[in-house]
């Protein structure tokens, strides 16, 4: 039987230090910040040093989550990324 590994990350930052932070929801659709963009990074390279490959990188539709999914796909040719629906919990 084969051996499936999941690995679950959430997206990175979307505000800035100085920044006021207040809860968004999947409603408001936030592009990363800049350590927004260093905490995806990181993932992808906790991945690699961890010799970990993933087969799927899915993401939902927002910018925060495709942002951080296509830095982590662009750490090496081999991982594919593709983009889910999001399902409305209501």
């Amino acid at each position: 039987m084969e051996t499936v590994q999941l690995v679950l990350a959430r997206h990175g930052n979307t505000f800035a230090p100085g920044d006021k932070v207040v809860w968004v929801g999947a409603r408001s659709d936030l592009p990363l910040v800049e350590k927004g963009l260093q905490q995806a990074a990181a993932v992808a390279a906790g991945l690699a040093a961890a010799g970990l490959a993933p087969s799927r990188l899915y993401a939902g539709p927002l910018k925060r989550t495709r942002e951080t999914a296509s830095i982590v796909a662009s750490a090496d040719p081999a991982w594919r990324f593709a983009t889910v629906a999001a399902t409305s919990c209501g």
